[in-house]
């Protein structure tokens, strides 16, 4: 017999493990954290490590890589288009708009091993964790003709505030693609969104 775990209860194919180093750094969110006694408790149970999972920080400002890979995407999108048009969630009909993030997550992540469904009340009770309702104009739905192809679940990060700080940044909480779309102009323009827009 075999366990496979611990993870969180989210329905999310990344969220397996635990963190075993870098403790005085920040959570990042979709990441494990957990108290630094978690893994001799769980190697005192018996259990035994099975692989490696690496998580990197990296700070934008000044990172020429970054800079590179932004200008880039601009020349591409100026020259072919953005091939979908974007649209702020729409808080005032929250429901209509909870639905079209769930099908676009769920058809996105449908085929990852690990990536488990979730119905719309479940994602209703998600966005309404990532976000406060008049942040959730933060979040971009791309549509392609009229037909939802992609979201983009990004949200001024809160976390600063759990360490005193004022809020410096953003946190994406999730992004999707629905898979015909992930090759396309319409999903670099939802990922170049993501970062000038906020």
């Amino acid at each position: 017999a075999a366990m496979r775990g611990p993870c969180t209860p989210l329905p999310d194919f990344y969220n397996f493990g635990i963190l075993v180093e870098g403790f005085q750094e920040r959570q990042v969110t979709g990441e494990a954290f957990n108290p630094e006694y978690y893994p001799s408790l769980i190697e005192g149970c018996g259990f035994q490590k099975e692989d490696d999972h690496y998580s990197f920080r990296n700070e934008l400002d000044g990172n020429t890589v970054f800079e590179k890979m932004m200008q880039r995407l601009e020349h591409v999108l100026e020259k072919h288009g953005h091939g979908a048009s974007l649209r702020p969630f729409d808080v005032t009909n929250f429901h209509r708009d909870a639905a079209i993030v769930c099908e676009v997550i769920n058809r996105s992540f449908e085929s990852e091993s690990f990536y488990s469904m979730v119905d719309v009340e479940t994602q209703e009770f998600m966005l309404r964790n990532i976000a406060p309702l008049d942040e959730m104009h933060w979040f971009r739905i791309m549509e392609e003709n009229g037909r939802p192809v992609g979201v983009n679940l990004s949200a001024p990060n809160g976390d600063d505030l759990l360490f005193g700080e004022t809020i410096s940044g953003i946190r994406v909480e999730n992004f999707g693609v629905l898979p015909e779309y992930q090759r396309s102009f319409a999903a670099s323009s939802l990922y170049y969104d993501g970062w000038v827009a906020h």
